[in-house]
């Protein structure tokens, strides 16, 4: 029996991945092989994972985690003041006073 769409869509990842079993696959291949759509959003996905891993690591310069914490009172100050549910105030503390 063919796997429906919806169960191809569920098993995407974990079969580029080569984490599924061999009856999964093969039914998984079976639904690509005559569905245009999934057949499309298989090749759409596995163009995306390798354009992710051709990407060079991000690092970030030289001093950044420096100037981060310099900012983060700035930053967080709007959000601070909007703040209803307490995030903030749990996150940064109490309010400076003064």
């Amino acid at each position: 029996m063919l796997m429906k769409c919806e169960e191809v869509y569920h098993f995407l990842q974990a079969y580029l991945d080569g984490e599924i079993g061999p009856e999964e696959e093969r039914k998984l291949e079976a639904h690509v092989r005559l569905c245009p759509s999934c057949k499309k959003k298989l090749f759409s996905l596995q163009g995306l994972i390798t354009s992710i891993e051709d990407l060079d690591e991000a690092r970030p310069d030289e001093g950044f985690t420096k100037r981060l914490i310099e900012r983060l009172p700035e930053i967080a100050e709007p959000a601070r003041r909007t703040d209803r549910g307490g995030f903030w105030r749990r996150f940064l503390g109490p309010r400076p006073r003064g």
